[in-house]
């Protein structure tokens, strides 16, 4: 983030890759939070919203359906990411596969 007109700039962050010829675009929404959309890889987009304190709020993918994503400022001064496909995440799988100490079977018989 940078003020162009006094040369300073305010805070960076890296957004990931990008590719293509096109501009990533921005839009600043009515809480100051500044949305980012821009190409990461053919077909793929990668949308990403910042705080005033340069923190990265939130990450997300689209894909390049029939319709290209794009940002859209609404009346109220919402910004949402419109056309293309949210790239669902992948699920993780729980790390403790193994069953708890407390499912154990009963104890088994002796023999006598």
């Amino acid at each position: 983030m940078e003020d162009k007109d006094n040369g300073i700039v305010y805070a960076t962050y890296s957004l990931g890759r990008s590719i293509g010829s096109d501009q990533p675009q921005s839009e600043i929404d009515r809480a100051n939070q500044l949305h980012v959309l821009h190409c990461a890889a053919p077909r793929a987009w990668a949308y990403s919203r910042v705080g005033l304190n340069g923190e990265l709020l939130a990450h997300s993918s689209f894909m390049e359906t029939k319709t290209r994503p794009r940002l859209l400022r609404a009346a109220d001064g919402q910004v949402a990411v419109r056309g293309g496909m949210l790239e669902a995440p992948v699920a993780q799988t729980a790390r403790g596969t193994a069953p708890k100490l407390s499912e154990r079977p009963p104890e088994m018989p002796k023999d006598d």
